[in-house]
């Protein structure tokens, strides 16, 4: 059966999410059953399956304790003395959305060589340490690719879906995948609007090879601060890599005027030094940007003044933006970015929402 993602009224579906817990556990004490024994007698993998909420029986003293997986909603219903109540969260009862586990997905870790190979699709990666951590020398680059017009619905360490910068595959092969947060977490795309503080993990894997996980705001602070910088504000450029950042151009004066965005003036990047070999390229990210529409789109005279906005999702090049694996809401979560025309490493919020994707750059457990 195909996996079905709801997306309306998912205000209702978190807050509900938020009273299940209490509820299941009253319903239980009631029922003179614990969570624990519920848990043991049914398991979450054998709890039996139907269609959407209105399949589900009466719920009455007889059968007090059932739990009956609904599938429309990807969620776990419990019977209890209100009724059915959902019990869990989409994602807790099956983080890997569908996917089949993959039985050769070994532990790597970074060998002498400053190499390690991913044993899901037997790609190598280099790898370096720095410090007392270990990080990927290059972005991750996992999964098949979808046309940036789509939405990632696949995650899981088994497989998942990336964009490649301008839908080019040679660019993910040099750069890595653009992923939406959900993804690079491994999590159904019901996540991208919604808490998954308490499903990511500790360490907090995402789709990262085994062995290695999606580093945390923390870790990537470690980073910053282990990496020498006289004002505290040059960590990017000893990250980037000794080539490519120059070979792009960059605006350095935006205008925005009727017809959309225009460039007065443009400027060379700045190469890094790549003081460790975490070799940091220009892949850019994928996001939204607003831009006024032309005038053409205006279907009655428009006031003096008035600018109509449109949202529109497009890979961009003005920085290099990776996830962290900590959400600084239920919709945004913290990235950090190099840019081409500066020399820091600056941490911030995005979107976790669709048509936000940015790169994945595991550090070792």
């Amino acid at each position: 059966m195909a996996t079905q993602f709801i997306f309306i009224d998912m205000e209702a579906r978190i807050e509900r999410g938020k009273r299940a817990k209490p509820a299941l556990l009253a319903a239980l004490a009631v029922a003179g059953l614990s969570l624990s024994a519920c848990a043991d007698s049914v398991g979450l993998e054998n709890a039996p399956k139907v269609a959407s909420v209105s399949d589900l029986d009466s719920c009455a003293a007889g059968n007090a304790g059932e739990a009956v997986f609904v599938e429309d909603e990807r969620m776990l219903y419990v019977c209890g003395e209100e009724g059915w109540k959902a019990e869990l969260e989409p994602a807790e009862y099956e983080q890997n959305c569908g996917a089949a586990v993959v039985s050769n997905d070994s532990v790597s870790k970074c060998g002498e060589d400053g190499t390690f190979r991913d044993s899901r699709d037997g790609r190598v990666y280099k790898c370096v340490k720095i410090g007392d951590q270990t990080w990927m020398a290059e972005n991750l680059d996992f999964g098949e690719i979808v046309h940036s017009s789509g939405n990632q619905v696949k995650a899981s360490t088994a497989h998942a879906q990336k964009y490649c910068y301008n839908n080019d595959s040679t660019n993910c092969a040099k750069y890595g995948g653009l992923y939406q947060w959900h993804t690079a977490m491994g999590l159904c795309a019901e996540y991208a609007a919604m808490d998954a503080s308490a499903l990511v993990g500790n360490p907090p894997r995402g789709i990262c090879p085994a062995g290695w996980h999606v580093p945390t705001q923390d870790e990537w602070e470690k980073l910053v601060e282990f990496v020498p910088s006289p004002d505290s504000n040059t960590v990017g450029r000893e990250l980037k890599s000794k080539t490519e950042w120059s070979e792009r151009q960059f605006c350095t004066n935006k205008i925005e005027n009727w017809y959309g965005t225009m460039c007065q003036g443009y400027v060379a990047g700045a190469n890094g030094k790549d003081l460790y070999g975490w070799n940091a390229l220009p892949g850019g990210f994928f996001g939204n940007v607003r831009r006024p529409r032309p005038p053409g789109q205006c279907f009655i005279v428009c006031p003096p003044g008035h600018r109509d906005y449109d949202d529109e999702a497009e890979f961009l090049d003005d920085a290099d933006e990776f996830w962290t694996a900590t959400e600084s809401g239920s919709k945004t979560a913290v990235k950090y970015s190099i840019f081409p025309l500066g020399d820091s490493m600056r941490g911030g919020t995005a979107d976790k929402a669709f048509h936000s994707a940015r790169s994945v750059r595991c550090v070792q457990d």
